[in-house]
């Protein structure tokens, strides 16, 4: 599994690709405890607000007008 981690000159001009200045949503779905915690510190350090969940089913639940970005585990 390849994870890339957004450092923080990106983090700074994500409104680039369409993500609104502020605090924006972002989805974290992973079945994997360690994987969700730390998609979640470094999402948190990017200035998103995460919601972290364990399965799609849940990710479609708490996605709704505010979420900007879904990181998703396709092997779950």
């Amino acid at each position: 599994m390849k994870v890339s981690f957004l450092n923080r000159k990106v983090s700074k001009n994500l409104y680039l690709w369409g993500v609104k200045k502020g605090k924006s949503q972002l989805v974290v779905a992973d079945d994997d405890a360690t994987i969700r915690r730390l998609l979640t510190i470094h999402g948190q350090r990017a200035g998103f607000e995460v919601i972290a969940v364990e399965d799609g089913e849940e990710a479609m639940a708490v996605i709704d007008d505010e979420t900007e970005v879904v990181l998703l585990d396709l092997n779950m």
